[in-house]
């Protein structure tokens, strides 16, 4: 449910967003509708930053790990990510995510050995049949929605393509 939220409001942001760019610039209509979009998420990220401190103060490492179960919900950790509060690195999130792909890979007589990681791009080399490619791409976007790019066997898979 929360992925279809996501992807609803962001769909509906950019299509009031994109009604702003209608009116003549000399308004000044979209550029305030996007400083209005700015500020209220800034200040969204500064709570989110306020509740994460304060969970670690008060539970330690605990407190840590709840709002890592907290990212099994991907618009919890789609809503981090924006703010740069997920409590886990990108590269470890990207590798859980192929480690959990292990049991289908070995089954297709697959591999995937994670190359490089940053949010522009992860490259992957793939060993086994092509077919295993959209599988990785969907595991790692699933993990670090900021990626913008999977790089796998010469092939690139890109989420702005997709859109």
């Amino acid at each position: 449910m929360s992925r279809e939220l996501l992807d609803r409001s962001s769909k509906r942001i950019e299509t009031l967003l994109d009604r702003f760019g209608t009116f003549p610039p000399s308004t000044g209509a979209r550029a305030d509708a996007e400083e209005l979009v700015r500020t209220i998420s800034s200040l969204y990220g500064e709570c989110l930053r306020e509740i994460a401190r304060a969970l670690h103060e008060q539970f330690g490492d605990a407190g840590t790990q709840a709002l890592e179960r907290s990212c099994a919900d991907p618009l919890v950790a789609s809503l981090l990510v924006a703010h740069g509060l997920h409590p886990v690195a990108l590269e470890e999130r990207v590798r859980r995510a192929l480690e959990s792909l292990g049991p289908t890979l070995r089954d297709n007589d697959a591999g995937a050995q994670l190359l490089s990681v940053d949010e522009d791009a992860v490259t992957v080399r793939v060993d086994g049949a092509a077919e295993i490619v959209p599988m990785i791409e969907q595991a790692i976007f699933a993990a670090a929605p900021e990626v913008l790019e999977v790089h796998a066997s010469g092939q690139t898979i890109s989420l702005l393509n997709a859109i």
